[in-house]
């Protein structure tokens, strides 16, 4: 079910596996940035806290980052120029699009999950200083 050297599912049922991946993390981030937004208005007319309306928008920073990656990939298989890499040669450009995605993706989701559990004493001072303001 595996293709060689490329750890992606092959055939309609590869592209189907792909598209299961890629609607789960899309609902998932459609969910958060739907209650990210109902936290803000929450926080606005006082009844929420605006630290944990920012983690809920950082929360849907991360699923998003996410879920760009199999939706890129599902788009690439689709469009059919996804190509396998050939030991010895350059990467074809599909290939190092994914890999640029998946830093990409990868470095927005590791900076948005450590200041949504790990958040310094700085940001939270900034969050709660633009929350002052905007009310």
């Amino acid at each position: 079910m595996l293709q060689s050297g490329l750890p992606l599912p092959v055939g309609r049922v590869g592209l189907a596996i792909i598209l299961t991946r890629s609607f789960s993390l899309l609902w998932l981030f459609l969910e958060s940035a739907a209650y990210a937004q109902r936290m803000r208005r929450r926080a606005r007319l006082g009844l929420g806290d605006p630290i944990v309306a920012n983690r809920f928008t950082l929360w849907s920073i991360w699923t998003g980052a996410l879920a760009c990656i199999p939706l890129f990939v599902l788009t690439l298989r689709v469009l059919g120029v996804l190509a396998e890499p050939v030991p010895g040669e350059p990467l074809p450009g599909s290939v190092r699009a994914i890999l640029l995605v998946l830093g990409s993706a990868g470095a927005a989701a590791l900076g948005a999950g450590w200041l949504a559990f790990f958040p310094p004493a700085s940001y939270r001072r900034w969050v709660a200083a633009r929350a002052s303001v905007a009310l």
